[in-house]
């Protein structure tokens, strides 16, 4: 009776060992899924801002850049043609017109668009680092807005000093759009500067956060091993 009672305690002091070892490991496993999972979360949070907001920003001011100088080089045949500058351009006052407006109001609209990814950004943004830099980029897109805006009216002015023969008016105006032309491209070519940079420490941070969850899960992952082994030879004696 003693033996078998004493054969049963041992039984049950293994099986106690046994589930005590499972259970450390298991642990150990949930812990590393955990810090794995929390990695995994941060990265794609921070890939999905930039492939639905940086992106997509970046690209719409690098189009308002384009369509601004297209743009501007309309507005030079346009005066061309009104004589107001030099002669032997082709084409037609009506034909440079509808295209010059036709572009102002495409640029205008793309400048809208991005102030609403900015605005995007804005509302998804990860930390009040990011929040601020997508603000940033809002209040210079408004900015870029009204001045364009004041551009456009002043193109629209200086066509209809053309088409009623008011070369001097056209002329002086003329002065005053290539100064709002300078200025902004100026601002165009900044902020695009700044998103370009903005979007190469995007990626930056989410590759340097993908290095360091790696190193951190093996650090974890060799800890577990090495606390598991100890933790058996423990129970083993």
């Amino acid at each position: 009776m003693r033996v078998t009672r004493t054969g049963s305690n041992r039984l049950a002091s293994v099986s106690a060992k046994i589930l005590a070892l499972v259970g450390f490991l298991s642990t150990m496993m949930l812990v590393i899924a955990g810090v794995g999972l929390m990695q995994m979360q941060q990265i794609g949070t921070e890939l999905d801002e930039i492939a639905t907001e940086t992106v997509p920003l970046t690209t719409n001011v690098s189009k308002v850049s384009l369509h601004q100088l297209e743009q501007a080089l309309l507005v030079e045949r346009l005066l061309r043609v009104g004589k107001v500058g030099a002669t032997g351009e082709t084409g037609t006052l009506d034909d440079l017109t509808t295209s010059l407006f036709a572009l102002a109001e495409k640029v205008q609209q793309e400048i809208v668009t991005a102030e609403k990814i900015a605005e995007g950004g804005i509302a998804i943004a990860h930390s009040e680092a990011q929040r601020a830099k997508y603000q940033d980029v809002l209040d210079q897109l408004k900015k870029i807005e009204r001045e364009h805006a004041l551009y456009d009216q002043h193109i629209h002015t200086m066509v209809g000093h053309i088409e009623k023969g008011e070369i001097d008016k056209a002329t002086a105006l003329a002065a005053e759009l290539e100064g709002e032309q300078h200025r902004l491209n100026g601002e165009l070519e900044s902020l695009t500067e700044q998103l370009n940079a903005f979007l190469a420490a995007s990626s930056a941070s989410a590759k340097e956060h993908e290095s360091n969850g790696l190193i951190l899960m093996a650090v974890i992952s060799l800890a577990a091993i090495v606390a598991g082994v100890a933790f058996a030879l423990a129970l083993a004696t």
